[in-house]
């Protein structure tokens, strides 16, 4: 029902603007298929914690620079989401916005744009890289500083699929200026789906 009634909207002012190709793609793109794949280059204060389930699976360097970080009051979690978009149309699909939220065990960890145009042509896939970074005593003050660090640990299994982090889209374009964003978020998880 939201994404009729945005479509609806959206093609009535396209339609004063003059954007009929402009709309179909953003409408192909609504209808395009989301999944993300995998998380790589996951670190936790400057050590790879890619592979790393508790603790117990750092070294003991590893695990004295993440624990100075986190008695000096930060605790950097940086990692690459990559997600899949499938166009099953006939048509260009594109978006020149992609706005996105992670979480972490259902907790939103942090929000980012993607500010680049993205076209998928007709009956392809492509993968766009998502890059985040969050500072873990910031986005989950007053939880136990022995807690923290369990948030970066097993996001991801041993093949890199994730096991704990979530994702939401919202795709926006640009029509004579002005900015149409999709009426709201799109819930992605590992197999493919449309809102």
């Amino acid at each position: 029902m939201l994404k009729r009634a945005f479509v609806f909207a959206l093609l009535a002012g396209l339609l004063v603007l003059g954007g009929c190709a402009t709309f179909k793609e953003l409408a192909n793109f609504a209808k395009c298929k989301f999944r993300y794949t995998s998380i790589t280059k996951t670190q936790l204060a400057g050590v790879d914690v890619t592979k790393v389930m508790n603790y117990k699976d750092l070294n003991f360097t590893d695990a004295a620079k993440v624990a100075a970080n986190v008695v000096q009051g930060k605790l950097p979690l940086n990692f690459t989401i990559n997600l899949q978009v499938t166009n099953p149309h006939t048509e260009l699909a594109a978006l020149n916005k992609l706005d996105w939220i992670a979480f972490i065990d259902n907790k939103q960890l942090v929000s980012g744009v993607l500010n680049q145009r993205v076209e998928i042509g007709a009956g392809q896939t492509t993968n766009l890289p998502l890059t985040v970074v969050a500072d873990l005593v910031q986005t989950f003050k007053g939880e136990s500083k022995d807690k923290l660090p369990t948030y970066a640990f097993g996001l991801a299994d041993k093949d890199g699929k994730p096991t704990r982090v979530g994702m939401k889209v919202k795709p926006t374009i640009m029509v004579g200026g002005m900015s149409f964003a999709y009426p709201g978020w799109i819930t992605l998880s590992q197999d493919f789906k449309t809102e």
